[in-house]
């Protein structure tokens, strides 16, 4: 989506045609054959850098690390995502009940439906009632990081499927294919980062009121450990790496090799599943391991 005829919106409706039903989930009207982002998004009434992105992903192209867009965004975005996915879904009917790959739509549906938007939408109330936020009794207990955008299942599941369709449904399953990695790339580079932004904002609220209650009642934030598998240099390193420090800092903290650290982080991964910095902020804060740092940063 860079310049010239690529940045056409009609151009990007050619080479992934769900774009244009896309938009009209989003609740836009189509856009006029030479409408670039800049001048739909404004035609629109929408932010050009979530329009921007929300493009690229449907075309597989790299967003942005500089764009920024207000989370408002995410209301219209939740309801595109699952209307589309429900679309994706009543497509398979050509698909044998016991396919590999209509059992994984389905279960991905499912993980969207009751898992991944209940707990969106819960973040989304919370991030916008900070008074809310301070008094619940609990923090999140889910990170959209666990939620799996891209499944490994669906391209096994193509091959296997394949040979046994006919010519139509082959081509059938090839659109629904790729309309379906145009859903996972929205979900994946939109969505997840969004709300996993709001998600550390949600639990560093709830953090705040925690440290306010333990200066009045002198509770100890420390006193009990999450058992995770997690070894204490490993939560050390996840407490520096949390707190915005590099590899190299890390290592002179802990006064070990750079290759130590390396270590460290790569078994983080393995053991919690997450591998975004946002995922595993929101980790450390729901289970206790920024306690002291944060009291300490912010007094």
């Amino acid at each position: 989506m860079s310049k010239n005829r690529n940045n056409a919106l009609l151009y990007a409706s050619l080479q992934q045609p769900a774009l244009l039903e896309a938009f009209r989930l989003l609740g836009l009207s189509g856009p006029n054959p030479l409408d670039t982002v800049e001048t739909y998004a404004r035609s629109q009434g929408v932010n050009e850098a979530f329009l921007r992105v929300f493009v690229a992903s449907f075309l597989g192209e790299d967003r942005s690390k500089k764009d920024r867009f207000p989370s408002y965004n995410i209301q219209p975005l939740m309801r595109c995502c699952a209307q589309f996915l429900e679309g994706l879904k009543g497509r398979i009917v050509f698909l044998e009940e016991d396919s590999d790959y209509r059992t994984a739509l389905e279960q991905l549906h499912v993980l969207l439906m009751e898992q991944f938007l209940p707990h969106a939408q819960r973040v989304y109330e919370l991030y916008y009632s900070p008074a809310y936020t301070a008094g619940m009794k609990s923090g999140l207990g889910y990170s959209v990081e666990y939620f799996d955008a891209r499944p490994n299942a669906f391209e096994h599941a193509l091959l296997e499927a394949f040979p046994r369709l006919s010519l139509d449904d082959q081509r059938q399953l090839i659109e629904l294919h790729r309309d379906l990695n145009a859903w996972m790339r929205l979900v994946g580079q939109l969505l997840q980062p969004l709300i996993l932004e709001m998600e550390e904002q949600v639990v560093r609220s709830r953090h705040r009121s925690v440290k306010d209650i333990a200066r009045t009642s002198h509770i100890d934030l420390k006193a009990t450990l999450p058992s995770d598998g997690l070894t204490q240099r490993e939560r050390e390193t996840l407490r520096w790496l949390v707190m915005g420090l590099t590899n190299k800092e890390i290592a002179e903290q802990m006064h070990v090799a750079l290759t130590t650290v390396i270590s460290h982080r790569r078994h983080l991964i393995q053991k919690l599943g997450i591998r975004s910095l946002s995922g595993l902020t929101v980790y450390a804060l729901t289970h206790g391991y920024l306690s002291e740092e944060i009291l300490i940063n912010e007094d």
